[in-house]
């Protein structure tokens, strides 16, 4: 079994190299899939792929406003 540290010291490493690249959140939540969230996703990866950018996509529960998806918050390395 592992310890917590090591797996704070994996979590860390991840969060470190992850924060050098832009990351793309996706609005996923069942709200988010109905007004199209998936399609925009896959575009997404197309586009991502096609371009070979060096980008995290991740699927997010929801943002908590279920009127206005499908929503996609970018965040950039310098947190803008």
């Amino acid at each position: 079994m592992q310890r917590f540290i090591d797996l704070q010291n994996i979590a860390n490493k991840y969060t470190e190299k992850f924060s050098k690249i832009p990351r793309i959140r996706i609005g996923s939540d069942i709200s988010g899939v109905a007004a199209g969230s998936l399609i925009i996703s896959d575009e997404f990866y197309k586009q991502i792929t096609l371009n070979k950018l060096d980008v995290l996509i991740s699927h997010v529960g929801g943002f908590g406003l279920s009127y206005a998806e499908p929503l996609i918050d970018i965040e950039m390395p310098d947190a803008s």
